[in-house]
């Protein structure tokens, strides 16, 4: 007895619907299982998930006014931060200018320093070095220092 190609690929139409309807009814009933699981999940734990929702527009009220108040705050803050921020680096500017100002005067104070020391050891570039030029170089020295202060 021979098949016809027809009957053959209805056998096997038939074939894989059966495999498909029975791969169905599997997933239908593990799926019942798992709602049987959560209805009894659910029904376990309903006096927990019914004070939960109660007490749900309370805490969603401390929320937000918890959100208002932290808005409120950062608002009153806010200009105090710009303001301290501005301080601070006015502060900044006037340190680094100080720092410059000091540094310009260490730097003469000391060219002051070495150029009196060369002229003592070396004479103020006249054939005479007497003690009274010395003393001269030095009241120049203190009257340059005393200015600088």
């Amino acid at each position: 007895m021979l098949i016809s190609v027809i009957d053959f690929f209805r056998i096997l139409m038939y074939l894989c619907l059966s495999g498909f309807l029975i791969a169905l009814i599997i997933f239908m009933v593990k799926l019942i299982g798992i709602v049987k699981n959560v209805n009894e999940i659910v029904k376990d734990n309903k006096l927990n998930i019914d004070s939960t929702l109660n007490e749900m527009p309370s805490i969603m009220s401390n929320v937000e006014g918890i959100s208002n108040k932290a808005d409120i705050m950062l608002n009153d803050i806010r200009p105090d931060v710009t303001e301290i921020t501005a301080s601070v680096n006015r502060s900044v500017q006037v340190v680094e200018h100080t720092i410059d100002d000091v540094s310009q005067t260490v730097d003469f104070v000391s060219d002051t320093v070495s150029d009196t020391t060369s002229t003592f050891r070396y004479g103020n570039g006249t054939t005479s070095s007497t003690p009274s030029d010395m003393v001269t170089n030095i009241l120049e020295v203190i009257t340059i220092i005393k200015s600088l202060f």
